[in-house]
């Protein structure tokens, strides 16, 4: 179901941990690290995910301040390993991103992910999902955040038992995001993960202010023309 139909899925649970959030980020780190090999044989690729999406995120009311950078080198590694890393940027509106979708050490990391509202004419960015700037730099000055936005308002979701629901939230925005990725792998699975971003951004339907925001990002992704550039490359 969903964007890429067919697509092999396995899933961690890292995460509400009964509010004990340093048991929530070791459980995150240990998922990261079953994510690089998945079937606990160095000498196997093949099972190596293309894409991890993270419908979660620490805030302020969690304790843990912006910018943390408890997780950056457990994001690091599986990215180097091909993995891309996709982030909800969070729902808490003009207080700001959520960590560690706040990180912004470069153009591509973390690569996070606002909500539109994609049933309305103008496609509007929800009141609710996280806006930017970040100062989560090398040099502490602001970069603009989110990275790009998806479908995040009324979405017609999975639920647990079997169900179907609507449900609205960067956390069903950023899953939009991961099934483009698949796509692009299966059109070129060469890509590495600052391409597939590279080509995310090019490729986004530009919203609110011209040009890159702090509300949306580079705009809406097209996962159209996103799936044609990734093909086009090979």
């Amino acid at each position: 179901i969903g964007v890429a139909p067919g697509a092999h899925w396995i899933a961690a649970g890292a995460i509400d941990r009964g509010g004990d959030i340093q048991a929530t980020i070791a459980d995150a780190i240990e998922s990261l690290q079953w994510m690089l090999d998945p079937d606990g044989d160095p000498e196997t690729l093949f099972d190596v995910p293309h894409v991890i999406v993270n419908s979660w995120g620490l805030a302020d009311f969690h304790g843990t301040p912006p910018c943390d950078p408890q997780l950056w080198s457990f994001l690091d590694a599986v990215e180097a390993a091909g993995t891309v890393i996709v982030f909800a940027a969070g729902n808490e509106g003009e207080a700001g991103l959520r960590r560690p979708a706040d990180r912004a050490s470069d153009p591509w990391r973390t690569f996070a992910v606002a909500a539109v509202d994609t049933a309305a004419p103008d496609l509007p960015v929800a009141g609710f999902s996280s806006r930017g700037p970040s100062a989560c730099t090398p040099d502490g000055l602001p970069a603009i955040k989110p990275d790009i936005a998806g479908p995040g308002v009324a979405v017609r979701s999975a639920l647990a038992g079997g169900a179907y629901g609507v449900k609205s939230g960067t956390s069903m925005a950023a899953p939009h995001l991961a099934g483009v990725v698949a796509l692009m792998r299966q059109a070129n699975p060469d890509l590495s993960p600052t391409d597939i971003k590279q080509i995310l951004f090019q490729t986004a339907v530009d919203l609110a202010e011209p040009g890159e925001d702090n509300a949306a990002g580079h705009g809406l992704v097209d996962a159209l023309a996103a799936v044609q550039q990734a093909a086009a490359t090979i």
